[in-house]
């Protein structure tokens, strides 16, 4: 079992760079099965979604950021969590 932050699912969600580059290599070793979340990630991104979207200055602004919270709906919805109790740190590799 290998747990995402948020900052691993920021990087994979923007899908460019060399940061993206080297999670995505290192990522393509294993199964997706052997990913998960918290749902503590998915608070963070959502907060951080829900702020950009109270600060948009204009339309554009607004719909990325009601894009990013759309996004991060899909993805609790795809993706397998963990919660902090099942853990416990002791998956963490």
């Amino acid at each position: 079992m290998y747990i995402l932050d948020s900052d691993h699912l920021s990087i994979l969600q923007r899908q460019q760079g060399q940061e993206f580059e080297n999670l995505a290599r290192r990522c393509s070793a294993l199964q997706p099965v052997d990913f998960f979340v918290t749902i503590v990630s998915f608070h963070e991104q959502f907060n951080g979604w829900t702020k950009y979207v109270a600060r948009a200055k204009d339309s554009g602004a607004l719909v990325r950021g009601v894009h990013g919270i759309g996004n991060g709906r899909r993805q609790l919805r795809t993706r397998p969590s963990a919660s902090v109790q099942c853990c416990g740190g002791r998956c963490l590799r």
